[in-house]
């Protein structure tokens, strides 16, 4: 616990599953994770996790699940080619940042009840659903590229109190879709919004 672990770059194929609060660092995305199934699971609290490349086969399987864990940190990655990016299930207080996920065959970014995270700065392109959020709130989306999505940029599903504002929404065959989804913030402070 709470060490920082890099490893070196190179392809490994395997399952990996972080259950300590700990540091893991790849070597400038040249740190290839292939796997099915679920690709890495994290399941403590107080992770971060950062420079890989996942990838690998799955229709329904996440490149990342972070399962009720709080405070997770996943920045700096490349996440392709699996049903989901990542998976934020039942956790509280993470961050989504700089990664770039494409090629999914499902969303890029999913939250399933979970809670007052920060998602910024990632490129999701050519997934079916950009972000989605479900039964989630209190939650920070800011500043990311979420483009040629093949369903929706962004889509909300009883999702409310959420701040969505200063993305790019780009050539998405639908924009936004919100469902049993209101009060949610469409600006910043200033009033300024998102590209559509």
């Amino acid at each position: 616990p709470e060490h920082t672990i890099f490893v070196r770059a190179g392809t490994y194929s395997e399952q990996v599953t972080i259950n300590k609060s700990l540091t893991l660092i790849g070597i400038m995305r040249s740190t290839v994770i292939n796997g099915t199934g679920n690709v890495v699971t994290i399941t403590a609290n107080q992770v971060t996790f950062r420079g890989f490349t996942i990838q690998g086969s799955g229709s329904t399987d996440k490149g990342i699940l972070v399962d009720h864990a709080n405070n997770v940190f996943i920045s700096g990655n490349t996440i392709t080619k699996k049903g989901y990016g990542i998976w934020l299930n039942y956790s509280y207080s993470c961050s989504i940042s700089g990664n770039t996920i494409n090629n999914n065959t499902e969303t890029g970014i999913c939250l399933y009840y979970s809670d007052s995270a920060i998602i910024s700065r990632n490129i999701l392109t050519n997934n079916s659903y950009g972000i989605y959020l479900m039964f989630s709130t209190g939650n920070d989306i800011r500043r990311n590229n979420v483009t040629y999505n093949n369903d929706t940029g962004i889509y909300l599903f009883w999702s409310n109190n959420n701040k969505i504002y200063h993305n790019n929404f780009i050539n998405n065959a639908n924009q936004k879709y919100l469902q049993y989804s209101s009060n949610n913030t469409w600006n910043d402070s200033a009033g300024k919004g998102n590209y559509w």
